[in-house]
């Protein structure tokens, strides 16, 4: 198929397949050629960074040659090239570079553009040429420097305080940057356009004069050292401590309060007030020693320096007047004078438990620490006598014997006192809490009670014992009673002891037990521990009653007649000197066999024939004389007289008369 026209067989061809028969009637134009005029400049410049869509050249100028057609043109040649109508000159066509490769300085290109009427028919072309100029350099305005001044001031942050000025041949963009000195950041330029501006409010600025270094770029050519010089006037001067750097001396005995200095500041633009320095300290973990006030520095609390810890401290402080910092030589240096201080103690009051007692005795550790700043040696003593202080133990003991029981005081407080070798002293408080001792037995009333009992006696008390136990707190002075054991078992039945001491007859003794004597042995106890007990008996004796009846006849009536008699073994004094007597008797006794053991063995034993008569006689009661009392007893032959005037002689065999009884008789002293 010919360009321009379309012949029957080819619209057949294309449409074969088509269901629908078209009738068409084709008709045929002939195109005349166009007219283009030549290139007015035929040969145009391109720099080698020309970006995609670059116009190259003059307009075409198209005249059609065929009545109502336009100019269709076109680029036949290889090179990066095209035409195109697009904005702003979306009228016209024009040729536009259009490649993707990269652009050689000093190429030419040859540009053969032809037109048609309608794209048809003949074409005609004109020839343009492109030749690829490299990129001209850019150039700034009063390079390579400049100055200017500004009020530190009242410039405020953003304002432009200078603009570089860029001549770019062609046009192209620059892009900037900056550095400048001193750097703190007080500037700022703008990339794309070339303005200085304040970034940090210049009443930080601590120079006169800042130098900003710029440097720009169009992409291929690039400038690096314009220099502007931005002179500040009005600037804002930095506070100052007048009275800093200072070394000054104190003495580790500073009280609470002491003042080590009070600084002098000075601005004189007063952006801030007050104006108060920041002190710092080189060792922050003493900064409690300290009390920092306003422009005042003290010691915190007393006794906070010590020289023998540390001996010297710095402070470095600064004053800011909400822009800038005072000078960095305001150092503070406190010497600490070295004092004789005296022995110091752990703590002021110290609390000690000790139980009464001896001379070197208990003792208690009070859990102290004592130590001399300058490691001198130091004694300690004690305000009470009854106490000692050893310094090795850290304990106190009995300088003197204590018994709570005699001095009744078990709350005691004394002064520890403390001086070391060069007469410096310190004190602390004890506190002391005496505990009583377990060392007092229970004291009974009597170690034995005696009470006696008829068949006239009802149930009753008979007594008691009072208990009292001499330690002074509880429970070592609860007492109580206890019954130990009882003779015969069946006392108990009969006789109670209470826990408090009471003594009770509690059930009524029947005639056959009189003459018996009811024991209970009793411990008494106290609460203490270990506990500490005494022993006491309680002897009952039953007693029946003897009965005399005399009978007095009358013509009505007969009357009866009792009478009681006390004998001896009522009375306590006779029983405890019968006992003496018979332990006298017993040894006498064994004295006696001793000796005639004795004699027997040394076979000087000889039996007298006819013992003398005059000696022994048969006992007949005195009629003005009382029985011997064992005649009244009911004490049993085996028993022991009780009438210390009279003895017990009893024979056996022949060494008796025949006319006298062989198993009581007695012989009168």
């Amino acid at each position: 198929m010919n360009r321009g026209r379309l012949t029957l067989s080819d619209w057949f061809d294309r449409h074969v397949k088509t269901s629908t028969i078209i009738l068409c009637i084709l008709t045929y134009q002939a195109y005349a050629t166009p007219t283009i005029t030549p290139f007015n400049p035929s040969v145009v410049p391109l720099p080698v960074d020309a970006e995609q869509l670059t116009s190259v050249g003059p307009k075409i100028e198209c005249t059609p040659g065929t009545a109502n057609a336009a100019c269709t043109c076109s680029v036949t040649s290889l090179v990066p090239f095209e035409v195109f109508k697009m904005p702003p000159n979306a009228a016209d066509p024009y040729v536009y570079y259009y490649g993707s490769q990269t652009l050689a300085a000093g190429t030419t290109y040859i540009v053969d553009v032809q037109c048609k009427d309608n794209n048809q028919g003949q074409a005609k072309s004109q020839i343009l040429y492109v030749e690829v100029q490299a990129n001209k350099p850019f150039t700034i305005r009063n390079y390579p420097s400049d100055s200017v001044s500004v009020d530190a001031q009242t410039t405020a942050v953003g304002g432009v305080v200078y603009t570089v000025d860029y001549d770019d041949p062609e046009k192209r963009a620059i892009t900037s940057s900056m550095t400048q000195s001193p750097n703190q950041g007080l500037f700022s330029i703008g990339a794309g356009d070339g303005k200085i501006r304040v970034a940090t409010d210049l009443r930080y600025a601590t120079s006169s004069a800042y130098k900003l270094k710029v440097t720009a770029t169009d992409g291929y050519n690039t400038i690096n050292d314009f220099v502007v010089t931005v002179n500040l006037n009005n600037l804002n001067l930095p506070p100052s401590i007048d009275n800093l750097p200072l070394t000054f001396t104190v003495d580790e005995t500073a009280p609470k309060d002491f003042e080590i200095i009070d600084m002098t500041v000075t601005d004189l633009t007063r952006y801030v007030n007050p104006m108060e320095p920041a002190c710092t300290l080189t060792t922050p973990s003493d900064i409690t020693k300290f009390k920092i006030s306003g422009t005042k520095i003290a010691v915190a609390y007393d006794n906070a320096l010590d020289y023998e810890v540390k001996s010297r401290y710095t402070f470095k402080c600064t004053l800011l007047d909400g822009y800038l910092f005072s000078d960095g030589n305001d150092v503070l240096t406190i010497v600490v004078n070295d004092i004789n201080e005296p022995p110091k103690w752990s703590a002021t009051q110290y609390y000690c438990n000790i139980t009464e007692g001896v001379v070197g005795g208990a003792s208690c550790s009070l859990g102290a620490k004592l130590t001399d700043p300058e490691g001198d040696s130091y004694t300690v003593t004690v305000s009470d006598p009854n106490f000692s202080y050893d310094i090795v133990t850290n304990s106190l003991q009995w300088a003197q014997n204590y018994d709570l029981e005699m001095t009744t005081v078990s709350e005691i407080t004394t002064t520890l006192t403390a001086t070391d070798s060069k007469g410096a002293s310190s004190t602390a408080s004890v506190q002391i809490h005496v505990y009583d001792l377990n060392d007092n037995k229970c004291q009974l009333s009597s170690s034995l009670l005696i009470y006696y009992v008829t068949e006239s006696d009802d149930v009753k008390q008979l007594g008691s014992y009072s208990m009292i136990d001499d330690d002074l707190t509880s429970p070592n002075n609860d007492v109580h009673l206890e019954v130990a054991a009882v003779s015969p078992a069946s006392t108990s039945n009969f006789i109670n002891v209470t826990p408090t001491g009471e003594i009770f007859y509690t059930n009524l003794f029947t005639y056959d037990l009189s003459g018996t004597t009811f024991k209970t042995f009793v411990r008494c106890v106290d609460g203490g521990s270990p506990q500490l007990t005494s022993f006491s008996t309680v002897q009952v004796v039953f007693t029946a009653q003897t009965t005399t009846t005399v009978t007095t006849t009358t013509s009505t009536t007969t009357k009866s007649t009792t009478t009681t008699t006390k004998g001896m073994w009522d009375y306590t004094e006779f029983k405890v000197f019968f006992g003496l007597l018979m332990g006298l008797i017993g040894l006498l006794v064994l004295l006696l066999f001793i000796a005639v053991a004795y004699y027997c063995l040394k076979n000087i034993c000889v039996r007298p024939v006819n013992p003398p008569q005059q000696q022994v006689q048969q006992y007949r009661p005195n009629p003005q004389r009382s029985f011997p009392p064992s005649e009244h007893s009911t004490l049993t032959r085996s028993d022991a007289p009780v009438n210390t005037r009279w003895e017990n002689i009893a024979w056996k065999g022949d060494d008796v008369p025949g006319s006298l009884p062989k198993d009581h008789l007695y012989h009168y002293h």
